[in-house]
């Protein structure tokens, strides 16, 4: 095995280690979907959190920043638009997803980066 070999090997061996609260926002999620059979809106979630659980408390910066962050780690994605129920207005939908890891199919193009 050559050294990139066991690099990559050793890349896609690490698993991505969520924060507390993003465990939470997408056990919610999940909990949304198991109760109402559809994927719930930023906003529906937060009044789903708030609801749920009422020794925590929930507010507009501790749910959709974590559906950014989870997003951009592939553990959620966007889902179809519809009218939410609480505002009434068109938005996406928050589906959960799993990240899918990357695959490096031309390793003669990769570099190894100096880090000194």
């Amino acid at each position: 095995m050559k050294q990139a070999d066991t690099a990559i090997d050793a890349y896609c061996a690490l698993e991505a280690s969520l924060s507390a609260r993003q465990t939470l926002v997408r056990q919610l999620l999940r909990q949304f979907r198991e109760t109402y059979d559809t994927w719930p809106t930023g906003l529906e979630l937060l009044r789903y959190g708030t609801a749920t659980m009422p020794g925590r408390v929930f507010d507009v910066n501790s749910i959709r920043p974590r559906l950014c962050e989870l997003e951009a780690q592939g553990f959620v994605a966007k889902g179809p638009k519809r009218a939410c129920a609480l505002s009434g207005k068109r938005v996406s939908t928050w589906l959960v997803t799993q990240p899918v890891p990357p695959r490096y199919h031309d390793l003669d193009r990769a570099r190894q980066v100096e880090l000194f």
